[in-house]
């Protein structure tokens, strides 16, 4: 599956799935919460950080409703608790060796962005199984976004290739 997120502007990601655009994301970075509004086949969301420290993450529909939320298993961990729609997930930040944040259900893998080294330099690398809501693939880009952007300098085009 070729997936894409195209950087638009600062703040705003188009992302498509084999070359048809399936939604945007705009970070509002100028707040604590690290605001996401995202649209994904016509449903709005919002992705924030909550908490006394931040820790943990919520994603809710334009009503308010509860849609997913991230947990800190332990606070000093890498490694988080993933809830939606009455399934827990793992989610875990990987050297692989490079950067990688990975979704896991039932102890395997079914999302995964990191970066890969190739001839021409780092790339984003996306191992996916296919067998998920591609929300998650919007709560992996918002955490995997300053990973992304500390390694590519510029406006830049992501290609992510899907390894099964």
């Amino acid at each position: 599956m070729d997936k894409k997120w195209v950087k638009q502007n600062g703040s705003r990601y188009a992302f498509s799935v084999e070359g048809q655009e399936r939604g945007v994301m705009e970070i509002q970075r100028n707040t604590m919460s690290g605001k996401a509004l995202c649209t994904l086949d016509g449903r709005s969301f919002t992705i924030q950080r909550t908490g006394f420290w931040k820790s943990s993450i919520e994603v809710t529909d334009d009503s308010g409703n509860l849609l997913l939320k991230v947990s800190p298993v332990k606070w000093y961990a890498s490694s988080w608790e993933v809830k939606s729609h009455d399934k827990t997930y793992q989610l875990k930040v990987r050297n692989n060796p490079l950067a990688e944040y990975v979704l896991i259900d039932s102890g395997k893998d079914i999302l995964a962005y990191g970066l890969a080294s190739t001839k021409e330099g780092l790339r984003l690398r996306v191992s996916d199984s296919g067998s998920h809501d591609l929300m998650f693939d919007f709560l992996l880009w918002y955490l995997f976004i300053p990973v992304a952007d500390e390694n590519f300098a510029g406006d830049y085009l992501f290609l992510l290739m899907a390894v099964a």
